[in-house]
């Protein structure tokens, strides 16, 4: 299954003193597997009662937007750990000349909300939106 999901991520993250810059990217990965982790209370993480995480291991898609209007990948790279709820939606795809082909009917149903809810620049894989 291929999932759609929006992370945030310092793109000054490269230059030493440079100040953090987070920006919203759109990522495209495997879903391998689903974990819950329960987490007891802790005044060291500022947790005043016990909380479950629910996290997801994704293998990323190398996901590039063609000419043609579409997402498109060939091949998945490193595994990451998610937080589920950056998971936006399930995505179809179709193998096509070497390539498979990202099948994506959300549409603008499919988003996360910040928690922070802070200024971010929305950035997909090819390019600022």
């Amino acid at each position: 299954m291929v999932t759609q999901y929006e992370a945030t991520y310092d793109a000054m993250a490269e230059l030493e003193d440079a100040p953090a810059e987070m920006e919203v990217r759109t990522y495209f990965g495997q879903l391998l597997q689903i974990f819950s982790i329960k987490v007891p209370q802790s005044p060291q993480l500022h947790l005043d009662k016990p909380e479950t995480l629910f996290l997801a291991a994704v293998k990323e898609c190398d996901a590039s937007y063609s000419k043609d209007g579409f997402w498109e990948f060939s091949a998945t790279n490193k595994l990451a750990v998610i937080d589920i709820g950056t998971i936006q939606c399930t995505v179809g795809r179709i193998y096509d000349q070497g390539k498979w082909v990202i099948i994506d009917r959300s549409g603008s149903l499919a988003h996360i909300n910040l928690a922070d809810g802070g200024e971010v620049t929305r950035w997909n894989i090819g390019g600022a939106v």
